[in-house]
């Protein structure tokens, strides 16, 4: 199974694509520093979810999902900010 294949696989992704019906999504096979930076920004998730207690999403504030949401997002964006240009310079993309 491919890795995009798995991430939309996923119950909390399938979860939060059931609040976009009709949508449709499409992905390429991401590099490896872009998996790193879903696992981290899953942990990142888990992390907090864990730290309110909560596990379903449908039951979030709308404050606490807009958390959860951007927690993800920032920890996906640091992990591969951190990978692609580890001297903060301007990277070179990999090939894939």
């Amino acid at each position: 199974m491919k890795i995009y294949e798995r991430v939309l696989s996923n119950p909390t992704v399938a979860e939060i694509l059931k609040t976009f019906p009709g949508a449709t999504v499409t992905m390429k096979e991401p590099n490896r520093f872009e998996v790193e930076g879903i696992m981290e920004g899953a942990a990142v998730g888990g992390e907090y979810l864990d730290a309110i207690g909560k596990s379903d999403l449908a039951t979030l504030s709308e404050d606490e999902y807009l958390t959860f949401v951007e927690r993800v997002i920032r920890a996906y964006e640091e992990k591969c900010m951190s990978l692609y240009s580890p001297n903060g310079e301007m990277p070179m993309l990999p090939a894939d």
